[in-house]
């Protein structure tokens, strides 16, 4: 920067310096002349000494500041950097020296640059250029150099056409000069390939970038560091134009050669590592993404280089992959790291600081939180525009996800203009072929969408599509959401043979993309990648159900057909591979993976501690460390068994050749048909299949709408008072019923509502019979169950549970005085923790009568009840657990610190925390949940549950009030003890509905075992139960006490 000056002194002697002044300058000047630095020390200490001399010789003085300013802005201390090369310039204009003037102004628009404040930068650079043109001469190296920094700042700005205009002004000079390898016109041609990336020219970009390989490859002898640096230039252009094979193989190359080279843990190496995860990314290698990103973040760490904003990108990234994948709190958490990182080392006015607010403003966005969204992209518009100015990519994604928010607000015509604007930007900045201009366009075809403008609204999305097909093909994740949007929209026009097609090819990519990348995931990632499209294959249900109310003479045979073949994909798709992954796991011979297996395991059991023990809470990356290391753990175990394990896809023929001739098999969706963009309207609808069908038939529900209030509430306030109950059955059975005539048994697959009902026990008015009465019923979590080809555990053997001590104090060892009722416990819906004497005769006579046919039994009651001692358990055929069961309904609105022990936050995100099973000692917790002794706390939760090994276990029979209570996560079925022993293993599972009467249980459980134990296989269980049902029956006619639970399995 200070070459500036040696020109300066030497050549413009402008001041005459007093004698000892001048004598006191001289060792100055020598030191300028021959490129020295000064320190800090020196500099201010000749200003102390020689205050009156500089006073009469302000040259000198603006000089010292200049020099004092270079130092700062060397040390990141940019502020003081600024006070003082403005200082110097405020001296040259008090003289009216425009030569020095010009260096200084230089001076600080170089610095403006560095941080980013390009707005700030860029009349700084153009007031002082002409200056130096007329010092150096336009056609020296020392204006060329300095002409380029403002052409490269362009580049970032984003100002293509400024930046184009200056580099190949560039070009045609060191090409002149120096010729095609010389070192600055490589850089520059690097430039032109950056600027054409900006124009959406990719394919130009990549031609530039092959040509700079080669000619880098060509040099003797070879500039390793730019030659990375122009492989990984090449991958990236490879990667915006979905060439994810070629990028990933460049991306190794120059990894290699960068470890090669210089260190493993160079810099260099972590931006490649960074780019790779991007491209993990984009072709949803979601696994490899997040380890690309890590090991980007480790060299930081390494070099202890965690602080500077570089260090910030790959987290952002991962944060960004943490938000498609639906994991938010993961990406929040991130997102905050970044922006307290950016806010102390560039400050609040930085692109990057913007981008970080952008970012986060997606996550409250995509959480439908749009006040926040909003307030975050507000913020960062303003920032973008301080230092970028409007006419900046940045600036153009930043409104368009603001009119994202107004439109999710109902905000129409701010949304419309403001995406209008954007797009004006992107059209300028790089032209209409370019995929973000692509997703622009999208965007406010579903504004024009939302306000019932079809006609421009198709033309926008089918002019999108038509850009990212052209970029991306038609397999493209964002292609194919295009193609989805379309479909919806040609629906709501009531084009119903358009629609259908757009929605058959989006759903066959979407699923494509679950069975190519859902492996990998761990069970938490794909719960929420899940969750972000199962709402699609819903919507095209929705469709179907629309256009046969539109055309019921059509023949819609096919249609129905594919709309079955995606609802048993999408409803068996999480809980049935992750079943089969750990049979997978535990049925092979492979004493590596069965020990990784065992390392999972002890992992998410640690983890089931540290969520009760706030201390260990409190140490974040602890916890965090942990839940990493378990998510690795499970992709590692997925990505060896999924080499092996089988993934056939089952249809709607398969269903129909299984059964035979007097079965069927129904299934019951939940929907939200959207009528409006302010109105959805809750809808139920069904799929029956029986031996003879040519194609799914379908079935309606008449006030579906009222089912989860009025309907659901009326069935439940009959049972709970013990009334006679004439319209459950008109309103949840009587459709079904019309299509079972010659049905015996019937497979059925629940959803929403129905997952509290017992099916048995709804009456037929006119007969008074029940369903119990006229129809076999087999509950299963899905219909591809029925083709499960189950082992056969001829190991009669039986564990059971009863009568816990809830008083018994494990830390003191004795049993407690019961005390005043437990807080914790009366607010999620216990009044206190009653003994259950009844539960030690239920598991004695149960006892009784499997010894009676030879069966091995073990019986824990009293305080040998315990969680310790559940967790033990190894896939004994029968399980058995008679205790009070808990499920906290209210907890998403709670602000408590911690519930029943837990952490409050980790209750919400995580469903199977939510349910569970009070065992001995679970009082004493419940009233003192802070001095928790952890190897017995005595509450056993469905995600504990979700840990045991059960897979020869034929059944498990909870013998508690609602432990068949859940969150409902529509397809995925009930979140909770249901879920938890089914992902364990068990094949079938005996549960309650609601509070049960301790006799009739005792007369049910009695008379089931005694029975089902003298031919106990897997077919018996389910007619023995409804056998033992009506015999509860014929001394309690009312359902409470005969219906209360529920037989789910196969």
């Amino acid at each position: 920067m200070n070459n500036i000056i040696f020109f300066l002194i030497t050549f413009l002697s402008l001041n005459a310096y007093t004698q000892n002044f001048a004598k006191s300058w001289e060792p100055i000047q020598k030191r300028i002349d021959n490129g020295e630095s000064f320190s800090n020390e020196e500099l201010n200490s000749f200003l102390k000494k020689h205050e009156k001399d500089l006073e009469s010789n302000k040259i000198e003085k603006s000089i010292i500041y200049d020099y004092l300013g270079s130092n700062a802005f060397k040390e990141e201390k940019y502020p003081e950097a600024i006070q003082l090369f403005n200082k110097a310039i405020d001296i040259t204009k008090e003289i009216n020296d425009t030569i020095y003037r010009a260096f200084y102004q230089y001076d600080l628009a170089c610095l403006y640059n560095h941080v980013g404040y390009y707005t700030t930068a860029e009349p700084l650079f153009i007031k002082s250029l002409p200056t130096l043109a007329a010092v150096y001469g336009q056609s020296s190296i020392q204006y060329t150099m300095r002409f380029k920094v403002l052409a490269e700042m362009y580049v970032e700005m984003g100002k293509y056409n400024e930046a184009k205009m200056y580099n190949d002004a560039l070009l045609y000079y060191f090409k002149t000069m120096n010729g095609e390898k010389d070192r600055e016109y490589l850089i520059c041609l690097n430039n032109d390939a950056r600027i054409n990336e900006g124009y959406g020219d990719y394919t130009k970009a990549l031609e530039i970038f092959e040509k700079l390989m080669k000619i880098h490859a060509s040099l003797n002898p070879i500039d390793t560091a730019n030659y990375i640096t122009i492989i990984n230039n090449t991958a990236e252009a490879h990667r915006h134009l979905a060439n994810y094979d070629e990028a990933i193989k460049l991306q190794n190359k120059a990894l290699e050669l960068s470890k090669k080279f210089s260190r493993n843990d160079d810099l260099s190496s972590a931006t490649i590592y960074n780019n790779l995860g991007l491209c993990y990314k984009a072709i949803s290698e979601f696994q490899k993404a997040e380890e690309s990103f890590d090991n980007c973040t480790a060299i930081y760490k390494k070099l202890k280089l965690d602080f500077v904003p570089d260090y910030t990108n790959s987290l952002s990234n991962k944060a960004d992959l943490y938000r498609m994948l639906g994991r938010y709190k993961q990406a929040f958490d991130l997102l905050l790291e970044v922006i307290e990182i950016r806010k102390n080392s560039v400050g609040t006015k930085h692109v990057n600081y913007a981008n970080a607010l952008s970012n986060m403003a997606l996550v409250h966005i995509d959480q439908y939180d749009y006040d926040g969204g909003e307030k975050y992209l507000l913020e960062a518009k303003e920032i973008y525009k301080e230092v970028l100015g409007e006419y900046h990519p940045y600036y153009a994604n930043c409104i368009n996800s603001l009119g994202t928010v107004y439109a999710e607000q109902k905000r129409y015509k701010e949304a419309e203009k403001i995406k209008l604007r954007s797009l004006e930007i992107m059209k300028q900045m790089t032209g209409e072929d370019n995929e973000r201009y692509a997703y622009y366009l999208r965007s406010l075809g579903i504004v024009y969408f939302r306000q019932n403008n079809y006609k421009q609204a198709i033309e926008c999305i089918e002019k999108s599509n038509d850009i990212l097909k052209k970029k991306f093909g038609e397999k493209h994740i964002d292609y194919t959401d295009g193609v989805y949007n379309l479909a919806v929209v040609k629906w709501k026009m009531n084009d119903f043979q358009n629609s259908k097609g757009l929605f058959i090819q989006s759903l066959d990519n979407y699923k494509e993309q679950f069975d190519k990348f859902f492996e990998s995931m761990s069970e938490d990632e794909q719960n929420s990648y899940y969750q972000l499209l199962e709402g699609r294959f819903d919507e095209f249900t929705s469709f179907v159900f629309a256009f046969i109310k539109a055309f019921p003479k059509e023949n819609h045979s096919a249609l129905l057909t594919a709309c079955y073949d995606y609802q048993l994909f999408i409803k068996s798709l999480p809980l049935n591979r992750s079943i089969n992954t750990r049979k997978a796991i535990l049925s092979s011979n492979d004493t590596a993976l069965v020990n990784t297996y065992n390392k999972w395991l002890n992992t998410k059991q640690l983890l089931s501690g540290a969520f009760r023990d706030l201390d260990f809470q409190n140490s974040y990356w602890n916890m965090a460390e942990l839940e990493q290391q378990a998510a690795k753990l499970e992709q590692e175990l997925k990505s060896k068994t999924n080499l092996f394990t089988e993934k056939k896809q089952i249809r709607f023929k398969d269903i129909k050749d299984k059964l035979q001739n007097n079965e069927g098999a129904l299934s019951i969706l939940r929907r939200y048909n959207n009528t409006s963009d302010t109105t959805s309207v809750l809808e139920y609808v069904a799929l029956f299949v029986n031996k003879n069908s040519t194609a799914p038939i379908a079935i309606t529900f008449k006030n579906s709408e009222l089912f989860e209030s009025d309907y659901i509430d009326f069935y439940r306030e009959q049972i709970e008072n013990r009334k006679e109950d004439l319209k459950s059955y008109e309103r949840f059975w009587k459709p079904i019923a019309s299509h079972l005539t010659g049905i015996a048994k019937l497979y059925v697959s629940t959803d929403g509502v129905f997952n509290q009902i017992n099916l048995y026990s709804l009456q037929e008015p006119i007969t008074k019979s029940y369903v119990l009465d006229q129809v076999n019923l087999t509950l299963v979590p899905n219909l591809s169950n029925i083709l499960d080809k189950a082992s056969i555990n001829n190991n009669n053997s039986a564990i059971l549970f009863g009568n816990p001590d809830y008083e018994y104090d494990f830390k003191l060892e004795k049993t407690q005085a019961k005390t005043s009722a437990p807080l914790a416990v009366n607010r999620f819906g216990f009044s206190e923790l009653p003994a259950l004497p009844g539960t030690q005769t239920e598991v004695d006579n149960i006892s009784s009568s499997l010894k009676e046919n030879k069966w091995q039994t073990k019986v824990y009651i009293d305080k040998f009840a315990t969680e310790a001692q559940l967790k033990k358990v190894q896939s004994p055929k029968v399980l058995h657990i008679a205790t009070h069961g808990f499920f906290l309904k209210d907890v998403m609105d709670n602000e408590d610190k911690s519930i029943l022990g837990f952490e409050t936050t980790k209750l919400k995100s995580n469903p199977l925390l939510r349910s569970g099973i009070m065992m001995a000692g679970a009082s004493v917790v419940a009233r003192d949940t802070v001095n928790i002794y952890k190897e017995q706390d005595g509450i056993f939760t469905a995600y504990e549950a979700s840990l045991l090994n059960l897979y020869n276990t034929d059944l498990v029979v909870l013998s508690a009030c609602e432990t068949g209570l859940g969150v409902d996560m529509n397809n995925q079925g009930v979140f909770g003890l249901q879920r938890a022993f089914y992902i364990a293993g068990a094949k079938n599972l005996i549960m309650s509905l609601w509070v049960v009467d301790d006799e009739a249980t005792q007369i049910l459980m009695s008379e089931f075992y005694k029975n089902w134990s003298m031919n106990p296989s897997r077919e018996n269980i389910s007619p023995t139960f409804k056998k033992a049902q009506a015999e509860v029956r014929k001394k309690y006619p009312h359902p409470y006490y005969w219906a209360a639970f529920v037989l789910l399995g196969n």
